[in-house]
């Protein structure tokens, strides 16, 4: 939990994350990884129950 928010929500002090300023400092991600990494930002809190798992062939 302590990395996670370090990496996801915690603001250095030029006011970036850990996320925003690793975006800045590799801009040949493609487009995918980038979209990936931006994701991570919507940060969900809370208690989850897992029911099961999706089968795939």
């Amino acid at each position: 939990m302590i990395v996670d928010h370090f990496a996801l929500q915690h603001r250095l002090a030029s006011g970036d994350t850990v996320i925003d300023r690793f975006l800045r400092t590799h801009p040949g991600l493609g487009t995918q990884e980038r979209a990936m990494l931006l994701g991570w930002r919507d940060v969900v809190e809370g208690i989850f129950e897992v029911q099961g798992k999706i089968r795939t062939p």
